[in-house]
């Protein structure tokens, strides 16, 4: 909590009131690269919760499917709690468009965005053998998403 505020304020102070659409994107350009960092430090730790899924996998306590859903519902609480504290000062302070409608639907896709990162990795986790590769496969990602 105390990271999405100090974050939030921090680009907001960076980019406070602009005029300039470059700024504005630059300030999507943080807030992305924020979104992605975050996901990719958070990959490593499933890495790890592989072993309780393959055991219970084993045991035929639950399916593939239900362990991904379950983990990616299980995680969007704190991610919405996320954008909002980050998306809401970033918003208002950089001055974007003061109404209701184009608020909710910048921290919606903001929202979508963190899920689909959150996801990338948790993929990226499922399939690298260690916590290096998982480090260095999160780089590239995040490198191909700066890119393009």
């Amino acid at each position: 909590v105390i990271k999405n505020v100090a974050m939030g304020l921090s680009v907001g102070f960076v980019f406070l009131n602009t005029t300039l659409d470059s700024s504005y994107f630059g300030v999507l350009f943080q807030g992305n690269l924020f979104i992605m960092l975050g996901a990719m430090t958070a990959a490593p730790e499933k890495v790890e919760a592989r072993a309780v899924f393959y055991k219970h996998a084993d045991s035929n306590f639950y399916s593939s499917l239900s362990y991904v859903i379950g983990e990616a519902l299980a995680a969007m609480p704190q991610m919405l709690i996320d954008v909002l504290l980050f998306g809401t000062f970033v918003y208002w302070m950089v001055g974007f468009v003061p109404t209701a409608a184009s608020f909710i639907i910048y921290l919606l896709l903001f929202f979508l965005f963190t899920i689909s990162m959150g996801q990338t990795m948790g993929l990226l986790a499922s399939i690298a053998p260690t916590k290096t590769v998982v480090q260095g496969g999160g780089a590239v990602v995040l490198l191909m998403n700066v890119l393009f």
